[in-house]
C-alpha cells in the first residue's frame, strides 16, 4: 500500500515536470521495483534477519553472472527500456511501424511496449526489438501526404480538368499547404484510351487510421461532384 502511494506521488511528479505518460509511467515502475526490494530488506533486519540480508547481498553479487547469462533477454530489454523512457522515436498514441507491427503507441513497461493495432490487438513488443529495428512513426510531426490517381477519357481537357482537381482539395478544410508541404499533380499514365492523373496533398492529423481514410473519401467525392457539374466523365479514381 505505501509503495503504491509512493509510486503515484512519483508519477504525478515525474508527468508534471516532463509532461510524458511513457516515462512517468517507466520511471514509476523502476522506482516500486527498488521500493520493494528495499522494504524487503529492512524487514528482513527488523525481524532479526540481518545476516540474511547480507547473505542475499552476497548471494546477488555470486549469482550475477549466472542470472545474467538465464535472464539475458530480460536484461536487454530493461535497459532498452531504460534507453527508451529518455530517447524514443514515439510518443503516447502516436501511430508508429515496427517490423510487421502497425498501431497505436499505449504503454510502455519495463520489459516490453504495448501496440494498439487498427484491428483491434493488443501487442507486446519487446524494447529491445523497438532499440534494433526502424521505426516508423506516422504522426510525429501531425502532417501525412495522400495521393489519389483519377483516371478520364484520352480527350480530356487535362489542364484544365487538373485545375479544377487541385481547387477543390484546396477547398478541404483537413489539406494543408504551404512551402515545404505542397499540392501538386503529374500525369501518371497516358493509353490509347485513357489519360490518369496522380494528385499529391498533405493531410494535417494525429489521428491517421481514421482521419486518412475519411479525408480521402471525403475528397474523391468532392472532385466526382465538381467534375460532375463540368460535364467531365471520371472512369475510376485509385487510392
Amino acid at each position: 500500500y505505501i509503495a503504491n502511494r509512493l509510486i503515484n506521488l512519483f508519477r504525478k511528479t515525474i508527468f508534471k515536470s516532463s509532461n510524458d505518460v511513457l516515462i512517468a509511467n517507466f520511471v514509476a515502475q523502476a522506482i516500486k521495483l527498488f521500493i520493494v526490494l528495499i522494504f524487503i530488506l529492512f524487514a528482513l533486519n527488523i525481524a532479526g534477519f540481518g545476516k540474511v540480508a547480507s547473505g542475499l547481498f552476497a548471494a546477488a553479487g555470486a549469482g550475477a553472472v549466472i542470472l545474467g547469462f538465464a535472464f539475458k533477454d530480460i536484461g536487454q530489454n530493461f535497459i532498452a527500456g531504460v534507453i527508451l523512457s529518455f530517447n524514443r522515436p514515439f510518443k503516447l498514441d502516436d501511430t508508429v511501424k515496427i517490423g510487421d507491427v502497425f498501431g497505436k503507441v499505449k504503454n510502455m513497461e519495463l520489459r516490453f511496449t504495448q501496440i494498439k493495432s487498427f484491428e483491434g490487438i493488443d501487442i507486446y513488443i519487446p524494447n529491445i526489438e523497438i532499440i534494433n529495428k526502424p521505426v516508423a512513426n506516422y504522426t510525429e510531426d501531425g502532417y501525412y501526404r495522400l495521393d489519389i490517381i483519377f483516371s478520364f477519357p484520352i480527350d480530356i481537357k487535362a489542364k484544365e480538368t487538373e485545375t479544377l482537381i487541385l481547387n477543390t482539395i484546396r477547398k478541404n478544410p483537413n489539406v494543408f499547404e504551404d512551402g515545404v508541404h505542397e499540392i501538386f499533380a503529374v500525369i501518371n499514365h497516358i493509353t490509347t484510351d485513357v489519360y490518369s492523373i496522380k494528385v499529391y496533398f498533405w493531410i494535417k492529423t494525429k489521428e491517421y487510421r481514421r482521419h486518412y481514410h475519411i479525408i480521402e473519401s471525403d475528397i474523391i467525392e468532392s472532385v466526382r461532384l465538381i467534375l460532375s457539374e463540368h460535364n467531365i466523365l471520371l472512369l475510376e479514381a485509385l487510392k
